[in-house]
């Protein structure tokens, strides 16, 4: 998000209004002026020429994804070397087969063989990933219907994998309410949607919920002042969201609280007591 988010900055120029991160299945919607290159497998007897596609929006995706850095060449060698530096054999082998890198597959498998220490288990294609190589070898027309039945599949699965694809938008509510009723963890959905969502989304029905669970959980656990701290972090996130006043000053004849409305009245000059009035203003000395 935060790459999404110096990118977007660079087209801004000037617009000084908070970018907020929409997800790739926006980004790839407003995908134009693709175009096609061919490439050969590498490391195989076998030539045949595989179409790729390029634009400025697809090449968003892949920084997002990981998968490049900041540039107009596609080189993954940078993020193979990583994954390598982190012992993630299996998903650079696949990386290099997605980019029809045999020869490179097969050098990270053997040296993830004979690594001290390595460890080999199966697991499933990262979504990054797969949205990475859609994004390099599906046409204009084929991507948004992938990434659409990608986003579906995640927001039923409640998967936050799928906020890359979501970001933290309406799509993003819907994914973090089946994430919430699957494992009721209203914190971590509390403070996605207030970290980097727009005004309209915080005013959700379903975040406001979770974010007043959140506060009562705290208050229930006594974590009074790790509750007050959320809620000075909500108020610098959500200005509209203004907490109710917990303290107020009381009337020594009457006992009644004087209202926020009554002491918020501009100063005129001299005080109560000038009048003969104090605490309260319908009594007397």
């Amino acid at each position: 998000m935060k790459q999404c988010a110096d990118d977007a900055e660079l087209k801004l120029q000037g617009n000084k209004q908070a970018v907020v991160y929409s997800g790739i299945k926006n980004i790839v919607k407003t995908s134009s002026g693709t175009t096609e290159s061919h490439k050969c497998w590498s490391g195989s007897d076998r030539q045949s020429d595989v179409p790729r596609y390029h634009s400025e929006e697809r090449c968003l995706a892949l920084r997002l994804c990981g998968w490049i850095s900041r540039g107009p060449d596609i080189d993954v060698e940078v993020f193979l070397r990583s994954l390598e530096h982190e012992r993630e054999w299996e998903r650079a082998a696949a990386v290099a087969l997605f980019n029809l890198d045999i020869r490179r597959a097969i050098q990270i498998l053997n040296k993830g063989a004979t690594a001290d220490e390595g460890e080999w288990f199966e697991s499933s294609v990262a979504v990054r990933d797969r949205v990475a190589f859609a994004c390099m070898f599906l046409s204009d027309a084929q991507l948004p219907r992938y990434i659409d039945k990608l986003t579906n599949e995640m927001k039923e699965a409640g998967n936050l994998e799928g906020i890359l694809l979501t970001g933290l938008t309406k799509d993003g509510v819907d994914l973090m309410e089946s994430y919430v009723d699957r494992t009721g963890d209203v914190q971590t959905a509390s403070f996605c949607m207030l970290k980097g969502s727009p005004g309209d989304v915080l005013k959700d029905p379903r975040v406001q919920c979770w974010i007043e669970n959140y506060r009562n959980l705290l208050d229930a656990w006594r974590f009074w002042h790790t509750r007050a701290d959320f809620d000075i972090h909500r108020g610098k996130q959500d200005p509209s969201s203004k907490p109710l006043a917990q303290v107020f000053v009381s009337c020594n004849f009457c006992g009644k609280s004087i209202s926020y409305s009554c002491s918020a009245m501009p100063h005129q000059g001299r005080g109560f007591s000038q009048y003969g009035v104090s605490g309260s203003p319908t009594k007397s000395k």
